[in-house]
C-alpha cells in the first residue's frame, strides 16, 4: 500500500526486493538533504516559509491517511528536499495500515522518535494510534521549524514521554516561548529555552500548534489537511478558523494536574460568590440596609482577591515559575487566617479548603471552622452540625474508626434524621460514611442496617449521580459479605460492578473500585482465580483512569501482587511489577515517591525470587537517575537502598552492601533521624561492618540503635519487636569479635 502512494510531495519507490538475502528498495533521489539538516545548517525559518512547507507536508500526510496508510513516525529527519528545497515525504518504515484487520503491534509497544510522538504513542497505547497522532507530530515540527526547539524536552527518552504525557508545551497562546526549569540531564543535554532565546511567535501559528499538541486527540484539528488550510489562510492574510486555548481551557488543565488543590480552590470561590449573594441579600432586608451592604462588600472583596491570589499562584505565567503545591497551600492558609471579616464567611473558607491538605491539618481547619460558628449561630443551625459532621469524619479518617469519632457521628445522624428527615441527601450521606466506618471495624451486621435504608433511597434515583449510587452499593456489598452472607454478598458483587460498567463505562475509577472491592471479597472467601480475574480488570481501568499515582490503584496493585505470590505465580507476579515500574516511571518520572515505591516491590520480588543480580542491575540505575547534582539522594529513596543492599549482601558482596547501607543511613539521618526505621537501618549497616571485621565500628552503631529502638520503638511496636531482640544479638556477635580482636594484637 505504501509502494502505491503516488503524490509529489511523497518519495516514490521504485521497486523492492531481495538481494542475496537482504531485503532492499529504491527511491528518488532527494539531492536537498533533509529537513532536520536545513534546520542544522540555517537554523529557524521565518514564519511564512515554515508555514509554506508545512503546507506541502500537511497535504502529503493527509494524502497517505486518505489512502489508509499512517506514517506513526513523522520528523524533519523523514521530510527530504529536492534541489528546489520541496519537500518529499519519506520513511514509512512504521506506517501501518488504517484499516488492518489485525494489528501485531502489542498494547503497550512504543512507536516512534520520542521528541515526536503523541500522548498515546508515548503512553504506549498502540491501539489509540490514528491519523490525530500523526497531526500531533505535525504541531511538533511546525514548533521546531518556528523556534529551532522542541516544545517536550529531557534527559533520556523516558523523560520526554513522561513529559509528554503530563506536562504541556513550552509555547502560551500567546506566541511566547515558556522557561521550563529542572535540572539538567547527565548524559543527554536537555534543549532549555533560555531567556535570551526567547521570541514570539504569531498567535495564529501559535494557535494551530497548540490545537495540534492537545493531549486528547478528540480535540487536536481535525486532520492534516485541515491543518494545511488553516496555514493556507494564514499565508493569505486571512483569520484562520481555529480558536485560540482560552482562560478557561488553561485553567482546565492546571487542574488536571493539580487535581485536589484546584477543586478545593474553585470550589471556595463558587460557595464564597455563592455567600456573598446570600448575604447581600439579607443584608439589604436589614434596618442599616446601607451600612451592613457596605461592609459586604467590603469582605466580598477582601474574599475575591484571597480567592484571585491563590489562583494566580496556579498559573506559571504569573509566578514565573512551576507550582509548588505545598508552598501555594500554605500561603493560602495564611491569607484565610489573615481574614478579619465575617466568623461565618471565614468558616465556610477554612472548611471548603481543607481537603486540599493532609489529614492533620485537614482536621484543624475544620476544627477551627467549627470553633468560629458555634457562638454566632443557634446550637441546630445546619451549619454548624454539618462542621461537626465534617470533624468526626476527619477524626474516624486518622483514628481508624474509633469510638469517639463513631459515637460523634451517631449523634450527628441522630440530629439530621429528627430535623432534616430520614431521607436527606445530607442524612443518607452520614449514613453512608457511618456503614463504612462499620465496615472498617468488620461490624458487618451494623453496616448492612444502615447501607441497605441508603441504597433503597439512592439505587435508581435521578437525584444522585452515577458515581455515588456505585458508591452506595459498593459499601452494601462489603457491609453484606461482613455480616456473613458471602455468597449473597458475591452475587450482589458482581451484579454491582455490571451496573458500574453500564452506566459509568470502562474508564471510571468507581467501577475500577467496585471490580477491587469484588476481587478483595473474592480473595478472602478463597476464590482466588476470581480474585485475580476482577484485579485485574480492577487494575486496568485504574492505571487508564487515574493513573499509577491513585491511592486506590496502589492498594489494588498490592493485592494483586499479593495474590499473584499466594497462587505461585511466580513469573507472573514479577512481570506485573515490573509494568508497574515501567508505567510510574513513564507517567510520573523516576524520582516521583509512587515510582521508587514500585522500584523497592520490584527489587522485593526479584531478591525473593534470587535474581540479585537484576535486582543490583536496575537498584543501582535507578539512584543514578535520581541523584542530585551534589550526589544526594532523596528521602522517598530509602526502600529502593534496603532492597539493593539485602541484593549485595545475598550475593556475599558487603563491600556494596556497607556502601549502600552508609547512604541509606545518611538519607535516614537527615529527613528521619528519630525514626524507628532509621534505627533498625543502623543495626543493619553495624551488621555488614562485623561481617567485614570492623566490631570496633559496629559496637557503637549497635548501641546507639538499641537505645533507640527502646525509646521510639512504641511509635512502630511490629518493627521494633524485630529489629530490637537482632539488634541485641548482633551486639553480642560485634563485641564477641572485638574481644577476640584485642586479644589477638595482645
Amino acid at each position: 500500500a505504501v509502494a502505491q502512494l503516488d503524490h509529489p510531495d511523497i518519495v516514490p519507490i521504485y521497486e523492492s526486493g531481495e538481494e542475496e538475502g537482504m531485503p532492499y528498495f529504491t527511491m528518488r533521489l532527494a539531492e536537498g538533504g533533509s529537513l532536520a539538516d536545513r534546520l542544522k545548517r540555517r537554523g529557524v525559518m521565518a514564519e511564512k516559509e515554515a508555514a509554506g512547507l508545512m503546507v506541502r507536508i500537511a497535504r502529503a500526510v493527509q494524502y497517505a491517511h486518505e489512502h489508509g496508510v499512517l506514517h506513526r513516525d513523522l520528523k524533519p529527519a523523514n521530510i527530504l528536499l529536492d534541489v528546489g528545497g520541496r519537500p518529499m515525504l519519506s520513511d514509512f518504515g512504521l506506517a501501518k495500515l488504517l484499516d488492518a484487520e489485525f494489528q501485531l503491534t502489542k498494547s503497550h509497544a512504543y512507536v516512534g522518535t520520542p521528541h515526536y510522538m503523541s500522548p498515546e504513542q508515548a503512553a504506549g497505547k498502540a491501539k489509540e494510534v490514528t491519523t490525530a497522532s500523526d497531526v500531533w507530530a505535525l504541531g511538533v515540527m511546525l514548533f521546531q521549524m518556528l523556534t529551532e526547539k522542541l516544545p517536550f524536552t529531557g534527559g533520556s527518552a523516558v523523560e520526554v514521554m513522561r513529559r509528554i504525557t503530563q506536562e504541556e508545551p513550552e509555547i502560551s497562546s500567546s506566541g511566547k516561548l515558556k522557561v521550563r526549569k529542572g535540572k539538567p540531564a547527565k548524559k543527554m543535554p536537555v534543549q532549555e529555552v533560555s531567556a535570551a532565546s526567547l521570541k514570539r511567535v504569531h498567535p495564529d501559528l501559535a494557535t494551530l500548534i497548540l490545537r495540534c499538541l492537545e493531549k486528547r486527540p478528540g480535540r487536536r484539528l481535525p486532520s492534516a489537511g485541515f491543518l494545511a488550510d488553516e496555514l493556507e489562510r494564514f499565508l493569505n492574510g486571512e483569520p484562520i478558523e481555529s480558536r485560540a486555548v482560552s482562560a478557561g481551557e488553561r485553567v482546565w488543565k492546571l487542574a488536571k494536574r493539580n487535581k485536589k488543590l484546584t477543586l478545593a480552590v474553585v470550589c471556595a470561590a463558587f460557595s464564597l460568590i455563592a455567600g456573598t449573594g446570600v448575604s447581600m441579600y439579607q443584608a439589604v432586608q436589614a434596618r442599616a440596609a446601607q451600612r451592613v451592604a457596605v461592609k459586604e462588600k467590603q469582605e466580598a472583596q477582601k474574599v475575591a482577591e484571597i480567592v484571585l491570589a491563590t489562583l494566580r499562584d496556579l498559573d506559571e505565567r504569573h509566578t514565573g515559575s512551576d507550582i509548588d503545591p505545598e508552598r501555594m497551600k500554605q500561603q493560602m492558609l495564611k491569607r484565610l487566617m489573615e481574614f478579619r471579616g465575617d466568623p461565618v464567611r471565614k468558616a465556610n473558607m477554612l472548611a471548603e479548603t481543607a481537603t486540599m491538605f493532609e489529614n492533620k491539618q485537614c482536621l484543624e481547619n475544620y476544627k477551627m471552622a467549627l470553633a468560629l460558628v458555634e457562638p454566632v449561630l443557634d446550637a441546630d443551625d445546619p451549619q454548624v452540625w454539618d462542621l461537626r459532621f465534617c470533624v468526626a469524619g476527619q477524626r474516624a479518617v486518622m483514628e481508624n474508626s474509633s469510638d469517639g469519632s463513631m459515637e460523634e457521628l451517631k449523634k450527628v445522624l441522630d440530629w439530621q434524621r429528627e430535623h432534616q428527615g430520614p431521607k436527606h441527601s445530607q442524612t443518607l450521606f452520614t449514613m453512608l460514611t457511618l456503614g463504612k466506618n462499620y465496615n472498617i471495624r468488620g461490624e458487618g451486621v451494623e453496616a448492612e442496617a444502615l447501607l441497605s435504608e441508603v441504597c433503597r433511597e439512592v439505587d435508581g434515583n435521578d437525584l444522585y449521580s452515577h458515581r455515588h449510587q456505585a458508591l452506595c452499593r459498593m459499601e452494601h456489598m462489603t457491609a453484606v459479605f461482613n455480616a456473613g452472607s458471602q455468597e449473597r454478598a458475591l452475587a450482589l458483587g458482581r451484579e454491582y460492578g455490571r451496573k458500574a460498567l453500564a452506566e459509568l463505562g470502562d474508564g471510571h475509577v468507581m467501577t475500577a473500585r467496585s471490580l477491587g472491592r469484588l476481587a478483595s471479597c473474592y480473595r478472602k472467601a478463597g476464590l482466588l482465580d476470581e480474585a485475580e480475574v476482577e484485579g485485574r480488570k480492577a487494575l486496568e481501568i485504574y492505571w487508564r483512569s487515574v493513573g499509577p499515582d491513585n491511592v486506590y490503584a496502589k492498594d489494588c496493585l498490592s493485592e494483586l501482587s499479593g495474590l499473584l505470590g499466594r497462587k505461585g505465580k511466580k513469573a507472573e507476579r514479577l512481570a506485573l511489577v515490573r509494568e508497574a515500574v515501567q508505567i510510574c516511571d513513564m507517567r510520573l518520572g523516576p524520582g516521583h515517591s509512587f515510582s521508587l515505591y514500585r522500584v523497592e516491590c520490584c527489587l522485593y520480588v526479584q531478591n525473593e525470587m534470587k535474581l540479585h543480580e537484576e535486582s543490583v542491575k536496575m537498584g543501582e540505575e535507578w539512584l543514578q537517575r535520581v541523584r542530585t547534582e551534589n550526589g544526594g539522594l532523596p528521602a522517598d529513596a530509602d526502600g529502593v537502598m534496603r532492597e539493593l543492599a539485602k541484593a549485595y549482601a545475598a550475593r556475599n558482596d558487603h563491600v556494596n552492601a556497607e556502601r549502600i547501607l552508609r547512604d541509606l543511613v545518611q538519607v535516614m539521618q537527615k529527613h528521619q533521624p528519630e525514626d524507628v526505621q532509621h534505627y533498625a537501618d543502623l543495626s543493619n549497616l553495624a551488621d555488614e561492618l562485623t561481617d567485614q571485621n570492623k566490631p570496633a565500628e559496629a559496637v557503637p552503631l549497635l548501641k546507639k540503635a538499641i537505645l533507640g529502638l527502646e525509646t521510639a520503638g512504641d511509635a512502630k511496636p511490629q518493627l521494633s519487636g524485630i529489629a530490637l531482640p537482632k539488634a541485641r544479638k548482633r551486639l553480642a556477635r560485634a563485641e564477641k569479635e572485638l574481644a577476640k580482636e584485642k586479644s589477638a594484637v595482645k
